[in-house]
């Protein structure tokens, strides 16, 4: 077994530890925001889901990538829900609709909010000003015939 070298950690001011960055999850941050232990997101209560994403919403906690939290955790959260999309079984079209319910929920306070992703920024292409001067250039698609020429 092959250990990296370069472990990224994330410091947890409440807790004034340091803690890698592989092991911020989706339930340890909703534990955290709603200081209770070993909370599942797909087994709190919409109650418990909204006021998650509202102290998120008011708060400007960026992940390690820089990006706001909501915009982190919807990503997260589209991932699980294409996983069990893709499965079969009552379980998983149970946790789909959970998933998709929680990403929207983030969508609705999204549109509202005033919150941007940094990482579509970045994607962006600049809309440079492209100063064109005419030309007399002609373009024939059909042969010309030599007759005219």
């Amino acid at each position: 077994m092959k250990h990296s070298k370069k472990i990224e950690y994330h410091y947890d001011a409440d807790l004034g530890i340091y803690i890698k960055e592989s092991e911020i999850s989706l339930n340890w941050l909703l534990s955290q925001v709603l200081k209770k232990e070993n909370l599942q997101i797909t087994k709190v209560t919409d109650e418990e889901i909204q006021t998650f994403l509202l102290l998120l919403e008011q708060s400007n906690l960026r992940m390690p990538d820089g990006r706001h939290s909501l915009y982190w955790i919807r990503d997260k959260i589209s991932e699980r829900e294409r996983g069990a999309k893709s499965k079969t079984g009552e379980s998983f079209f149970y946790l789909y609709e959970r998933y998709k319910f929680i990403r929207e929920q983030i969508d609705f306070i999204l549109v509202g909010s005033n919150i941007e992703d940094t990482k579509d920024e970045e994607n962006k292409p600049g809309l440079d000003r492209i100063n064109r001067t005419k030309n007399n250039m002609k373009a024939y698609f059909e042969p010309l015939d030599e007759e005219k020429e």
